[in-house]
């Protein structure tokens, strides 16, 4: 009862945090798409055969006639009822928007993390407990070599070998394309391997595996003959994978931008890149709310699993 007492007070915690971190995040990226250079409405309509009332009406009913705090104000008020504007190139709702999208974002990132994760444990495992040195030095060397390789270059690597010399890959892909699903993997392992974590999880969890294996409680079970796993996989491996989890999930929503604009693969990421194009604001808020939604909900699961595993955390 009071390990579930102090989880629900982390849990709160950092709830009211992150509301507090994502109102600060709107607000900034707000402020600078208002003052980025560039007029919307050019981009749909020809300002120059308007008249200047014709203009000033668009402008109106698009409310970029109004101040930064009022328009910001206005943003609020609608997301508290759900609603975050219509995209200004498709007219659709926003969240429509990201709902087609954001899934396949969610299902493309949440897979490459579980690869990098698992990567990493295996090769940090193998290293830290001294066991077949030869498969831990390739492991090692070849994540610190795929870390250092542009994800953008790894993925047109990984397209050309796997059209032109295996043939299990199409040479286009997109939302009407039936094989997208079933060769999906290919972007996963560019963005699970390529992402330039690997070789940083896998430094980090070695050297904290290390460091427990140390602990007297660790010597005095293998002393007793005890299975390691048991005393080892809470302060070993669930600590450290929950940090890793929710600090490195930014630097994989940024790569998945990348990865899928280099195979087409229709997510949010493309999604935002197209919107920066267009210059479509409502899309690009939308989006980084989301992705700042993403980033908190990993920090508030970290909290809570961390003290639900030591409670002492939550003091």
């Amino acid at each position: 009862m009071i390990v579930l007492k102090r989880t629900l007070i982390a849990f709160v915690k950092e709830a009211l945090r992150s509301a507090a971190l994502l109102l600060l995040v709107t607000l900034a990226m707000f402020a600078v798409l208002s003052t980025a250079p560039g007029d919307p409405v050019s981009l749909f309509v020809n300002v120059q055969s308007l008249s200047a009332d014709e203009l000033a009406e668009i402008r109106h009913e698009l409310g970029l006639d109004r101040s930064l705090p009022a328009r910001y104000g206005a943003w609020l008020l609608r997301l508290s009822h759900g609603d975050l504007g219509t995209s200004l190139r498709s007219g659709q709702p926003v969240t429509v928007e990201l709902w087609r999208t954001g899934w396949r974002t969610l299902l493309l990132a949440g897979s490459a993390m579980l690869l990098t994760l698992f990567y990493a444990t295996m090769a940090a495992a193998l290293s830290a407990l001294g066991r077949r040195p030869i498969l831990s030095a390739i492991l090692t060397s070849f994540g610190y070599v795929l870390s250092g390789l542009p994800v953008f270059w790894l993925g047109y690597l990984a397209i050309y070998i796997a059209t032109t010399r295996f043939k299990v890959f199409p040479v286009m892909m997109g939302v009407s394309d039936t094989s997208t699903w079933s060769y999906f993997w290919v972007p996963v392992v560019v963005l699970g391997l390529g992402n330039g974590t690997v070789s940083e999880v896998t430094r980090y969890l070695r050297t904290h595996l290390s460091t427990v294996l140390a602990e007297d409680y660790i010597r005095t079970a293998r002393a007793k003959g005890a299975v390691l796993l048991k005393h080892l996989y809470k302060d070993g491996f669930v600590m450290p994978l929950t940090s890793l989890l929710a600090n490195k999930i930014p630097y994989v929503l940024s790569g998945a931008i990348v990865v899928e604009q280099v195979f087409n693969w229709p997510g949010m990421g493309r999604l935002a890149w197209q919107a920066a194009s267009d210059r479509d604001y409502p899309i690009l808020l939308g989006v980084v709310l989301v992705s700042a939604l993403f980033v908190r909900a990993a920090h508030v699961i970290k909290g809570a699993v961390q003290v639900a595993v030591n409670p002492q955390l939550a003091e």
